[in-house]
């Protein structure tokens, strides 16, 4: 229990620490779209202040902090604690226990050579020679049990060394004083790094008090958007609500708070810890002699810059000028709301019959700053640490056309209730959730890409159950277009003809425009009428149903493909494919001459080949005979063998001699054959 409360008193004596109040009130907040929040502070400065942040928060604090006097633009200095890392601290002492699993005999083997004092039953005192982690076998009522233990080697005055367990020993003191400081700061560097979670940034006053204001960067949860839609029978409304947040940890009280649409680039860099280059170890000189070096050439010179130049102040950043002049956007409004919330608008009436009807609302200054959009709330904002404020930022009047949309690949049988947005106001939408209301009823909820200016945009909110949709796919033959040969090859370029009908049938008693979107073909090209929009993905046609009546919209596209043929590999098949009208008959006569040639040519090739086959086959029985003759001997019947076998060599060799003038002549025409191919193929061009 006592040790529960310790830990409760330490973490709230943390938190406090944390989340102190500061000594400057924040009194302008920029919130960007990227999670950045551009933090003003003002005030009087007397003496030195101190400001606390995070660890965490420090490299984007140093990167952007600022402090300066308002009224003459002077700078402050400004000042910071180190964040010296405690692994380099502990690295400079000649041990190491930061590793929770060394024991006493892991640190007593670091200090080797140290004087000690070992407390057991008796008392030894000297220098620790060795640590050496072996195993210890201990007699129990005789019974053996092996253990890990370390025995520690002594070295006393009188010379000799002594030997014992370090589970025996009661106590080691360290007789050198300043072992014993060492250790005693090596055990503060580890306590400071995990009690120190702040870390404090000074400002130091000139030689007469005045006012300050301080600016920095702060990483802060994303401002969220949403809208509300009224969605009426002229006039539609949009209202832009803006979801922010104080992680700050100290409450906001007038507060003025400004909302950067865009994504500005944001990153993390260290900047708060010092760095400590790694250095090479060089040789002591002497003995050495001298070697001769070359230096290269001067490619380009750096111009030379004034002294004063370089030295000079830098200017106030952009920023900072920005926070210390007037703030755009139009005059303040009237004060805040209470705790935990912001100035706003009253409630919604019960008798309204819409949103915005009787509401006094007061939106958002919006003003242009280059690429970026700045809507800076006209009243002060009092929020509460760690609480969350919806603020109102837009009211504007829209385009907006009722459309029912339909895509084939997501809706089945029946379209989306939507509209189509048109952007037609001065500023930009940031992207966000939209909530559709008509006639002050909750009607549907979607989400809303990042529109421009100008843009159109369509959105949905529910299902249209008064009309149905099917579709019916129809597909005619694929058929030739067009033909072109050149250097030996033939590009057929094929198309076919899809048509998708849809059937809609309106079974509501008032008319409705829908909006189909068909998917395009990669390689697809409309056949009819022009598409009303086009998107990546779509074509989007614009159908105007009648009340109870059934309507068709075809949709044809043309497909087109082609195919490559390399004449010199032509077949009989594939000579089907330029019987098309599109191929002239000369032509045709002359792919019929190349596709003729290639089967003559093939002809000659197998009956070269076969040939050849028929010579090396009497070359095998020719190496058979031969060694049937070298087996004869000199008797009446082996003489008569022998006869026989030179018979049927002689027989052979002119076999040989035959096949082989029959092989030149095949090659010979193989060669006329190869040639007429190749003037054939050269010759022939076709666009």
């Amino acid at each position: 229990m006592k040790k529960g409360l310790a830990i409760f008193l330490s973490l709230s004596m943390t938190a406090g620490l944390l989340w102190a109040q500061q000594p400057l009130p924040i009194t302008q907040v920029l919130l960007s779209k990227n999670g950045m929040a551009y933090i003003v502070r003002s005030g009087q400065i007397t003496a030195p202040i101190s400001l606390t942040f995070h660890p965490e928060d420090m490299n984007d604090v140093l990167k952007s902090f600022t402090a300066w006097n308002p009224t003459t633009n002077a700078l402050y200095s400004v000042g910071y604690t180190t964040g010296i890392p405690s692994s380099y601290m502990l690295g400079r002492f000649p041990f190491d226990i930061s590793n929770a699993n060394i024991g006493l005999g892991g640190f007593l083997s670091q200090v080797k050579g140290a004087a000690v004092r070992l407390i057991m039953d008796r008392t030894i005192e000297g220098k620790l020679v060795a640590v050496q982690e072996t195993d210890r076998v201990i007699t129990q009522q005789g019974q053996q049990t092996t253990s890990k233990d370390y025995r520690l080697t002594v070295l006393p005055q009188d010379g000799s060394l002594q030997t014992v367990w370090l589970s025996e020993v009661r106590s080691v003191e360290f007789v050198d004083p300043a072992l014993r400081d060492q250790l005693r700061s090596y055990l503060d560097v580890l306590s400071e790094g995990r009690q120190d979670v702040t870390r404090e940034v000074s400002i130091y006053p000139g030689t007469t008090p005045g006012p300050i204001r301080v600016a920095y960067l702060q990483q802060f949860p994303l401002w969220k958007t949403s809208y509300r839609v009224d969605l009426g029978k002229t006039d539609s409304r949009i209202q832009g609500w803006a979801q922010i947040d104080n992680p700050t940890g100290e409450s906001w009280d007038n507060v003025e708070v400004s909302l950067l649409s865009g994504t500005p680039v944001s990153f993390v860099m260290n900047l708060y810890d010092p760095l400590y280059t790694n250095r090479s170890t060089v040789a002591v000189p002497g003995g050495q002699v001298a070697a001769p070096r070359q230096y290269e050439a001067s490619v380009k010179e750096q111009s030379t810059v004034s002294r004063a130049a370089a030295l000079g102040a830098p200017p106030l950043p952009p920023a900072a000028q920005a926070a210390a002049a007037p703030a755009a956007g139009g005059a303040r409004g009237g004060g805040g709301g209470g705790r935990g919330g912001a100035g706003a608008p009253a409630s919604l009436s019960q008798s309204s019959s819409s949103i915005g009807e009787v509401l006094t609302f007061q939106q958002a200054q919006s003003t242009q700053i280059e690429d970026f959009f700045e809507y800076k709330f006209p009243f002060p904002v009092r929020l509460a640490s760690r609480q969350s404020a919806l603020l109102p930022f837009l009211q504007k009047t829209l385009n907006i056309e009722r459309r029912s949309i339909y895509n084939p690949r997501t809706d089945r049988g029946n379209p989306q209730l939507g509209a189509r947005l048109e952007d037609n106001t001065d500023i930009p939408f940031e992207a966000g959730p939209v909530t559709f209301f008509e006639a002050g009823r909750y009607t549907g909820e979607a989400v809303l890409d990042y529109m421009a200016r100008g843009e159109k945009r369509l959105v949905s909110y529910g299902v249209d159950h008064d009309i149905q949709i099917s579709n019916r796919n129809q597909t005619q033959p694929e058929t030739t277009t067009r033909l072109t040969i050149a250097r030996g090859i033939a590009v057929l370029y094929m198309e076919r003809i899809q048509t998708i009908t849809y059937e809609i049938r309106n079974k509501a008693t008032s008319a409705k425009t829908l909006v189909v979107e068909h998917p395009r073909n990669t390689g697809g090209k409309l056949k009819g009428d022009d598409p009303w929009e086009t998107t990546d993905s779509f074509y989007r046609f614009r159908v105007s149903l009648a009340p109870g009546k059934m309507t068709e919209l075809p949709v044809s596209e043309v497909l087109t493909r082609q195919t490559s043929v390399t004449l010199s590999n032509l077949t009989r098949p594939q000579l089907v494919q330029f019987s098309g009208k599109e191929t002239p008959d000369a032509i045709r006569q002359k792919l019929g001459q190349i596709v003729d040639t290639q089967e003559r040519i093939a002809m000659l090739q197998d009956d070269a080949s076969m040939t050849q086959s028929q010579i090396d086959a009497v070359f095998r029985d020719q190496d058979r005979l031969r060694q049937n003759l070298t087996s004869l001997r000199d008797t009446r019947e082996d003489q008569d063998l022998r006869s026989r076998y030179l018979g049927q060599l002689k027989s052979q060799e002119d076999q040989i001699a035959a096949s082989r003038t029959h092989i030149d002549a095949v090659n010979k025409d193989l060669a006329t054959a190869k040639a007429k191919l190749s003037d054939l193929i050269s010759n022939l061009s076709w666009q």
